[in-house]
């Protein structure tokens, strides 16, 4: 019974670090150099399909239901995130973080450019170990949106968004899967 015990202690532990507010410890567009001049907009989502180009999405953006949070029993929702690079650093972290979340698809759209397309969460292969953040390159000067479905059958809590560098999150991402590792670690021997 104790082993249980110390198991679930761990696990509310793990928790709060990697779903938490202390998931603020990285670096938000507009906190300090360099970050991304980034505008988010959550909406409901009424139209399943994302838009096609870059002009499409004015429009499509009109279509949606705008919405402050998402609803923790569950739903599915668009992030819309006009993002523009002032910086010299050219390699980012689109970082979905601070709830669990069952899917991001993720669309990068530039004019004259193909639309990229990623996908993460936790029913979905993800790059960074324990974490939903998916690698973009945003050229100096660059302005780019980015649009995301976000879907899940609940929300433990409400979800955030930010745009990190990618050196500072793969740091941050070694640290918590450190500390992670360590108290599963200590917790089974």
């Amino acid at each position: 019974m104790g082993r249980v015990l110390a198991a679930l202690a761990v696990f509310v532990l793990v928790f709060g670090l990697l779903w938490s507010p202390a998931s603020a410890q990285l670096p938000r567009a507009g906190s300090g150099p360099p970050a991304l001049e980034a505008q988010f907009q959550l909406l409901e989502a009424r139209d399943r399909q994302f838009p096609r180009t870059v002009r499409d999405i004015p429009a499509w953006q009109d279509r949606q239901t705008p919405v402050q949070k998402v609803r923790f029993t569950g739903g599915r929702y668009w992030l819309v995130a006009e993002v523009r690079n002032p910086s010299a650093d050219t390699a980012w972290v689109f970082n979905p973080h601070g709830s669990l979340i069952e899917q991001v698809n993720v669309r990068v759209y530039r004019p004259g450019q193909a639309v990229q397309t990623f996908r993460t969460g936790y029913r979905a292969e993800h790059p960074y170990m324990l974490h939903y953040g998916v690698d973009l390159t945003l050229r100096p000067g660059e302005r780019t949106w980015v649009v995301a479905q976000i879907r899940s059958p609940y929300f433990a809590s409400q979800p955030d968004f930010s745009f990190v560098p990618q050196d500072r999150y793969r740091q941050q991402v070694n640290l918590d899967n450190l500390l992670t590792l360590g108290a599963f670690g200590r917790c089974w021997r």
